[in-house]
């Protein structure tokens, strides 16, 4: 259990640190997103914030609580979730060892659907694959959405 504990102390600092490094996304207090093909402008009064690729790695239901992977979404085309399946593949290949590690690394990585009690249950979820992805991405950015769903894209 102590490694499991620590895989997570350590995933958390490492998605903290990449939270801290793009906190300029937080201080606005609604910018504006435009989303061109694979393409994303983040701006607030006319300022670019962050222009770059992005990807979807998945969505939150805020009604149901329910997480689905982007890998899962048939309207999205699959050049716009190929790291959502690249954690699906990494899950795959991992050894069905007595780790609590790989056990929770494979079950949160395996289900296309997860139920979230608990926001912090959420941060969890994108720490472990922040830190699994590492120099693959910048940053993985929460878009809320009117239609109670909240988007997480990887820039």
């Amino acid at each position: 259990m102590n490694e499991f504990n620590d895989f997570i102390k350590t995933a958390l600092d490492y998605y903290d640190d990449q939270k801290l490094s793009y906190s300029f996304f937080s201080k606005t207090t609604k910018p504006q997103i435009k989303l061109d093909n694979n393409n994303i402008k983040i701006y607030d009064d006319n300022k670019i914030l962050y222009h770059g690729k992005y990807e979807l790695l998945g969505y939150l239901d805020l009604k149901t609580n329910i997480w689905h992977w982007g890998w899962l979404v048939p309207s999205i085309n699959s050049k716009y979730t190929q790291l959502a399946k690249d954690l699906l593949n990494y899950a795959l290949k991992l050894d069905n060892t007595d780790t609590n590690e790989h056990y929770y690394i494979r079950l949160l990585l395996l289900n296309s659907r997860l139920t979230i009690k608990y926001s912090f249950e959420q941060d969890v979820n994108m720490a472990i694959c922040s830190y699994l992805l590492k120099d693959k991405i910048k940053f993985i950015y929460p878009v809320e959405e009117q239609l109670k769903i909240k988007y997480f894209l990887i820039l």
